[in-house]
């Protein structure tokens, strides 16, 4: 609307390595942006949430550079799962005095990450079985998966048959001239796609050990889970994360409610 952009903020995962990063950056450089900085992305989450928590002062005021901080804590494991990874970080807010104010200090104090789960596999793994069902349903057209354009309209269907199964239990998946004026339709429901996808699933519980083991931290130490990125709306994805921290808390801790405190998908940009 004409208004002059200052500044790009890009996000990045942990993962992303130094070249990575350097080719973000001259990649935003080339494309005119201006002033291009990174951030960790879930740690952009994790200071929205900041903006939030009111955990006191430090007690007293700080008496040099260091401000003092005392024991009203919150640790917080963020759950992160986007359209091509996964990220588990885990975060300890603590109540500080700066400058005479209350606030909030931060640490994100343990990352682990999976390259291997994320939205868009669902996606592929969706088109993948509807593509072996048209084949089926039309032997004649078994070169379909020949054509970039076919493959491309089973890829856009997947994704919204995904958004429909994470609120309803069955959708239908129809893509009109998939190929050689052929259309095809399908019932899916969520439990088929459950099965589909029980292999990719099953590397969820490494980025949570991973984040907890560099924090030196146990499950027992976490007050909340905080969800953010896309592909957390996905049904068997949140109750497998309740299982899990169920079986590995100890009987007298108190459950963890998956927390959705933050804007899944703007917390990034508030932070």
């Amino acid at each position: 609307d004409g208004v002059a952009v200052s500044e790009a903020i890009l996000t990045v995962p942990s993962s992303a390595t130094m070249l990575h990063r350097r080719a973000l950056l001259d990649a935003a450089k080339i494309a005119g942006l201006p002033r291009p900085q990174l951030i960790h992305e879930t740690s952009a989450a994790a200071l929205h949430r900041a903006l939030d928590l009111s955990l006191g002062g430090a007690g007293s005021a700080a008496t040099n550079t260091s401000e003092e901080i005392r024991a009203n804590r919150s640790t917080v494991l963020f759950f992160n799962m986007g359209s091509r990874h996964v990220e588990a970080c885990v975060v300890d807010y603590q109540g500080a005095t700066y400058q005479n104010k209350d606030t909030v200090a931060m640490n994100v104090a343990g990352c682990g990450t999976s390259a291997s789960l994320g939205g868009h596999q669902v996606d592929l793994i969706i088109a993948d079985q509807m593509l072996e069902s048209f084949k089926a349903k039309h032997p004649k057209l078994k070169d379909v998966d020949k054509s970039v354009r076919a493959l491309k309209k089973l890829e856009k269907q997947a994704l919204a048959l995904k958004h429909v199964l994470s609120a309803n239990k069955e959708g239908l998946f129809r893509v009109e001239s998939l190929y050689e004026d052929t259309d095809f339709a399908q019932q899916v429901t969520r439990d088929q796609l459950e099965s589909w996808t029980a292999d990719l699933f099953s590397d969820l519980r490494k980025p949570l050990e991973d984040a907890l083991r560099l924090a030196s931290k146990s499950f027992d130490d976490l007050e909340a889970v905080e969800m953010v990125g896309g592909g957390w709306r996905i049904p068997k994805i949140q109750s497998m994360l309740v299982d899990y921290l169920k079986e590995r808390r100890s009987q007298d801790a108190t459950d963890l409610v998956l927390s959705q405190h933050v804007n899944g998908d703007e917390a990034m940009a508030t932070g």
